[in-house]
């Protein structure tokens, strides 16, 4: 059941945040590679996604991410997406913070979308830090046109440095939003795990989607319990009833 207070807040804001996480990819088809779907031929793909199994054998990485990019090319936005897309234009200021990498929300058509774990279609060279984005590769061991050296996918990997624009950014539009979603994430990785408490710190409504409790159910002013493809287009739909705006 959606709360009064939430469309009051909602109604009365110029700012808005969504922050989202592999709960909405999922809903796309796209499995999060934990659990029973985390084994693609023998190999867990967290132990893909490191520097030093890139460094020892970057053809099995390559292989891995190709894969997935042929994965994430079938897959469709679903609703979720295309909510954000429609909240987009009935605020002053709106942003979508995401970690998932799949480029989904821009496909769906928003437009103000901060990836701060990259995007899996882009590379990066791993000397000279040249950036190729809508990137496949044709070879499991792609070459920088600018210096020869290898390519590697431009997302984030366990010891990685975020985008500190990107990074900053994120932080800023969290820190003056006045509603703040967290849509489909565990609430675990840092540091995008700390901006829903930049955001509250700054007197925001702070509002979970999620099928199950997180690190933050417990924390929010509001928990939605369930997917993010049923519950989004509800919000947007009574919103634009209340408010007259579409």
């Amino acid at each position: 059941m959606l709360s009064k207070v939430l469309f009051e807040r909602l109604y009365n804001a110029s700012a808005i945040v969504f922050v989202t996480g592999s709960g909405v990819s999922i809903e796309s088809g796209l499995p999060s590679f934990h659990g029973e779907d985390g084994i693609w031929k023998g190999h867990k793909p967290q132990d893909l996604a490191n520097l030093e199994t890139f460094n020892s054998n970057h053809s099995l990485v390559w292989d891995w991410y190709r894969w997935r990019q042929e994965q994430i090319q079938k897959a469709k936005p679903n609703l979720a997406h295309y909510a954000l897309v429609d909240f987009q234009d009935r605020f002053d200021e709106f942003a979508v913070i995401t970690q998932n990498i799949d480029g989904l929300h821009q496909k769906a058509g928003s437009r103000k979308v901060l990836e701060v774990h990259g995007n899996i279609f882009n590379a990066v060279c791993v000397k000279c830090s040249h950036k190729i984005k809508k990137f496949m590769p044709d070879t499991s061991s792609p070459k920088c046109p600018e210096c020869g050296n290898l390519l590697r996918p431009d997302v984030y990997w366990k010891g990685d440095q975020l985008d500190k624009k990107i990074l900053e950014e994120a932080q800023q539009v969290t820190a003056v939003c006045e509603v703040f979603f967290a849509v489909g994430t565990s609430g675990l990785v840092e540091p995008v795990s700390t901006l829903p408490f930049i955001s509250k710190a700054n007197g925001s409504f702070l509002i979970e989607i999620n099928p199950k409790k997180s690190q933050l159910s417990d924390k929010v002013d509001e928990r939605i319990e369930g997917k993010a493809a049923e519950w989004l287009p509800k919000i947007t739909i009574v919103y634009d009833k209340i408010t007259g705006k579409s």
